[in-house]
């Protein structure tokens, strides 16, 4: 932003932009190819549902079917496209990406004061690289902001007027994204059933192939915990704890399972460990612990 807003030299401006991008790339090369193949994975889901996508809030019950040796290291994971646009388009296809980014650039041709489009940029730029509209806080404010910035002098807002087209457009984006949330919420359980046979075997081969992968054992044992298979999910908590000693949730699966077992001292131990890593995070789970135990 401070770049657009007091360097006047367009070269320059994106020399600095460019100059910075790569500075950035250098630095953090990992991290830049974790996006990237994060990114691909988001073109491909998005291509193979390519109209209507696989439902708002569902990327996260696609994803683990691409955590393969071919697409990706096993220890990477995500829930989101480092790409908000791209992450966008996987789930609401590419009907529902058209009539956002219109909704979006309608709204940014009728700002009037042209200061306030250049922080606007920046959010949208930065989305190419990050998912921060995708947190319901931020993309709340930004679209507040977004609609007192494309009000009129008069009192009278964008969609007041006589264009019918641009109206009809704008029921349609409201009607077509409350369908998604409809449709999203009823796919839930029947993508868990589909996905769920492929998810355990890809975090089968991320485990066999990365034993550090903490993800993969958390993913296992939590389905093992679903099929009411406790043996199984309290061996896959404990090599959770072995490569990630700080996940409090599986010290807590770990002691109810101990309990539900009767092996109170192990129970207790585990519970012990819990209040050493996260005391605070931990009395939450104490609570619901006392009412799984009566």
């Amino acid at each position: 932003m401070i770049v657009f807003v007091f360097i006047k030299n367009r070269f320059l401006k994106w020399v600095i932009i460019v100059s910075l991008f790569l500075l950035f790339s250098v630095i953090n090369f990992n991290s830049v190819i974790d996006r990237m193949i994060w990114l691909v994975i988001g073109l491909k889901i998005w291509l193979e549902h390519f109209i209507f996508g696989v439902g708002l809030g569902n990327f996260k019950f696609y994803y683990p079917q691409y955590l393969t040796n071919v697409y990706i290291e096993p220890s990477i994971a995500t829930i989101f496209v480092h790409n908000y646009f791209v992450h966008l388009a996987a789930e609401i296809g590419v009907v529902g990406l058209f009539l956002f980014l219109f909704f979006i650039f309608y709204i940014l041709k009728k700002i009037k004061n042209k200061i306030f489009l250049y922080p606007l940029y920046g959010v949208l730029i930065q989305n190419f690289f990050d998912y921060v509209l995708y947190i319901p806080q931020n993309s709340i404010l930004f679209f507040i902001f977004l609609s007192s910035l494309a009000v009129e002098d008069k009192n009278k807002y964008m969609f007041e007027g006589k264009n019918r087209v641009v109206n009809l457009l704008y029921f349609l984006f409201l009607s077509i994204f409350l369908l998604y949330c409809i449709i999203s919420f009823f796919k839930m359980d029947k993508i868990m059933v589909l996905v769920n046979s492929k998810q355990k075997d890809n975090f089968y081969k991320a485990v066999s192939l990365d034993e550090t992968c903490w993800l993969g054992w958390k993913y296992l044992a939590v389905s093992f915990v679903e099929e009411d298979n406790l043996e199984e999910a309290k061996k896959m908590f404990i090599n959770v704890i072995k490569t990630n000693p700080f996940d409090v949730e599986s010290y807590f699966y770990i002691s109810v399972i101990n309990f539900k077992f009767g092996n109170k001292s192990d129970g207790y131990k585990f519970l012990k460990q819990m209040l050493q890593v996260n005391p605070k995070l931990a009395n939450k789970y104490i609570k619901i612990l006392k009412k799984e135990l009566g």
